[in-house]
């Protein structure tokens, strides 16, 4: 079976100056040793103002300001000794501020580069982006 890798929620509505965090969710997945993924997004619209990762031991993540004016944030994580296994686990949460005009939205494009297990395999994985509207 896949694992899924998504944006929850996958759909916001907000307006100029409001907040929202969304989470990055792996789900049904088992054995998983390595995560490398990036979340590319128009800093126009929205901006990143916290990040807050899974207590994973070796997580690495983009800062907020780099992250902002290169419109994605990077995070990365291997740990073959201590594979993660569950139907629900929450990578991170982000937090963003609209601050774009109402009309405008953009799109939470999840760039999974590598999904790997503990034998450095990769694992089939579906990936579902969200999206940010204006009001």
């Amino acid at each position: 079976s896949q694992a899924r890798v998504s944006i929850a929620p996958s759909f916001i509505t907000l307006s100029p100056g409001q907040v929202a965090t969304i989470m990055i969710k792996i789900y049904y997945v088992e054995d998983l040793a390595g995560v490398d993924l990036w979340l590319e997004y128009d800093s126009d619209v929205a901006e990143i103002l916290q990040i807050q990762t899974a207590n994973f031991w070796g997580l690495h993540y983009t800062s907020t300001w780099r992250a902002n004016r290169d419109n994605r944030m990077k995070i990365n994580w291997a740990d073959m000794a201590n594979p993660k296994t569950g139907a629900y686990l929450t990578y991170a949460r982000i937090t963003f501020r609209v601050v774009g005009s109402p009309g405008q939205e953009t799109t939470l494009h999840l760039d999974v580069k590598n999904l790997a297990n503990s034998d450095f395999e990769e694992i089939g994985r579906n990936v579902y982006d969200g999206v940010i509207r204006i009001v």
